[in-house]
Protein backbone atom coordinates (compact mmCIF):
# COMPACT_ATOMS: atom_id res chain seq x y z
CA UNK A 1 0.00 0.00 0.00
CA UNK A 2 1.35 3.22 -0.99
CA UNK A 3 0.15 6.45 1.47
CA UNK A 4 0.89 9.79 0.93
CA UNK A 5 -0.01 13.05 2.90
CA UNK A 6 0.13 16.47 2.07
CA UNK A 7 1.97 18.88 3.63
CA UNK A 8 -1.11 20.67 5.57
CA UNK A 9 -2.42 17.29 6.56
CA UNK A 10 1.37 16.28 8.15
CA UNK A 11 0.87 19.62 9.92
CA UNK A 12 -2.50 19.25 11.24
CA UNK A 13 -1.39 15.36 12.80
CA UNK A 14 1.63 17.12 13.77
CA UNK A 15 -0.62 19.24 15.80
CA UNK A 16 -3.03 16.90 17.05
CA UNK A 17 -0.35 14.35 18.30
CA UNK A 18 1.68 12.92 15.07
CA UNK A 19 -0.32 9.66 14.88
CA UNK A 20 -3.66 8.95 12.46
CA UNK A 21 -5.26 6.03 11.93
CA UNK A 22 -7.22 4.60 8.81
CA UNK A 23 -10.01 2.69 8.61
CA UNK A 24 -12.47 1.23 6.70
CA UNK A 25 -16.18 1.66 7.81
CA UNK A 26 -18.47 -0.72 5.48
CA UNK A 27 -21.57 1.04 4.99
CA UNK A 28 -24.80 -0.40 6.27
CA UNK A 29 -27.95 -0.40 4.49
CA UNK A 30 -29.11 -0.36 0.72
CA UNK A 31 -26.99 1.90 -1.26
CA UNK A 32 -24.42 2.99 1.67
CA UNK A 33 -21.34 3.57 0.67
CA UNK A 34 -18.33 2.25 2.09
CA UNK A 35 -15.83 4.74 3.58
CA UNK A 36 -12.73 5.35 4.52
CA UNK A 37 -12.00 7.86 8.29
CA UNK A 38 -8.51 9.23 9.44
CA UNK A 39 -8.59 9.19 12.90
CA UNK A 40 -6.54 11.47 15.18
CA UNK A 41 -8.22 10.72 18.45
CA UNK A 42 -7.11 7.98 19.23
CA UNK A 43 -7.26 7.67 23.03
CA UNK A 44 -8.76 4.18 24.77
CA UNK A 45 -8.79 2.52 21.15
CA UNK A 46 -7.34 -1.12 20.75
CA UNK A 47 -5.02 -0.39 17.82
CA UNK A 48 -3.08 -3.66 18.51
CA UNK A 49 -3.96 -5.15 14.82
CA UNK A 50 -2.99 -1.90 12.95
CA UNK A 51 0.10 -1.55 10.53
CA UNK A 52 2.32 1.01 11.77
CA UNK A 53 3.92 3.09 8.23
CA UNK A 54 6.12 6.46 8.74
CA UNK A 55 5.33 9.16 6.52
CA UNK A 56 7.22 12.32 7.20
CA UNK A 57 7.43 12.26 10.87
CA UNK A 58 3.95 11.52 11.30
CA UNK A 59 2.95 7.85 12.28
CA UNK A 60 -0.20 5.92 10.40
CA UNK A 61 -1.80 3.79 11.59
CA UNK A 62 -3.54 0.71 8.94
CA UNK A 63 -6.40 -1.36 9.68
CA UNK A 64 -6.37 -4.57 8.32
CA UNK A 65 -9.64 -4.39 6.44
CA UNK A 66 -7.90 -1.15 5.10
CA UNK A 67 -5.04 -2.71 4.09
CA UNK A 68 -6.39 -5.26 1.98
CA UNK A 69 -9.06 -2.84 -0.02
CA UNK A 70 -6.77 -0.57 -1.60
CA UNK A 71 -3.30 -0.16 -3.13
CA UNK A 72 -2.98 3.71 -2.65
CA UNK A 73 -4.01 6.14 -0.05
CA UNK A 74 -3.96 10.10 -0.29
CA UNK A 75 -4.34 12.12 3.13
CA UNK A 76 -5.47 15.75 2.60
CA UNK A 77 -7.28 18.32 4.65
CA UNK A 78 -10.16 20.18 4.11
CA UNK A 79 -12.30 23.14 5.59
CA UNK A 80 -10.61 26.21 6.44
CA UNK A 81 -8.45 27.78 9.45
CA UNK A 82 -9.71 26.59 13.34
CA UNK A 83 -12.15 23.91 11.56
CA UNK A 84 -9.39 21.67 8.91
CA UNK A 85 -10.47 17.87 9.12
CA UNK A 86 -8.42 15.33 7.08
CA UNK A 87 -10.38 13.66 3.98
CA UNK A 88 -8.80 10.30 2.60
CA UNK A 89 -8.96 9.49 -1.33
CA UNK A 90 -8.13 5.85 -2.05
CA UNK A 91 -8.17 4.02 -5.34
CA UNK A 92 -10.64 1.09 -4.11
CA UNK A 93 -12.55 1.66 -1.27
CA UNK A 94 -14.21 -1.75 -1.67
CA UNK A 95 -17.67 -2.71 -2.40
CA UNK A 96 -20.41 -0.96 -1.43
CA UNK A 97 -23.65 -2.60 0.37
CA UNK A 98 -25.98 -4.08 -2.44
CA UNK A 99 -29.47 -3.98 -2.38
CA UNK A 100 -32.30 -7.31 -2.77
CA UNK A 101 -35.71 -6.16 -4.81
Amino acid sequence: MEISLTKEAVDLVRRKGGTVALDLVRGVGCGKPTEVVADMFLKGKDLSSYLPAEQNGVTVLVSPAMSSSAAQVKVGTKGAAFWRTLKVRTDAAGPGASCST
